[in-house]
């Protein structure tokens, strides 16, 4: 099974008050066990180089299914220029 990219990449902007301004980017994918995970990997390298930094990650698997699809999303934030 190909991993899969659940949504687009989705951007929000915040801003404190008399603070910078960043921009946060969200990542959802899944893949299947055992399937190659390199378009991932490359895609999480072209944030880091765009400037982009991982500041979260969250992880879906079955406790009991170490079969099942990993369900991961990725939120990577930047200051906004």
């Amino acid at each position: 099974m190909q991993a899969r990219r659940y949504s687009p990449w989705s951007t929000c902007v915040f801003r404190s008050k008399g603070a910078d301004m960043f921009e946060y980017d969200l990542f959802a994918t899944a893949w299947g066990h055992g399937a190659n995970t390199e378009n991932i990997k490359k895609e999480l390298n072209r944030r880091g180089a765009e400037g982009w930094e991982l500041v979260g990650m969250t992880r879906d698997e079955s406790p009991e299914d170490d079969h099942d699809e990993e369900h991961v999303l990725f939120v990577f934030k930047r200051t906004k220029g």
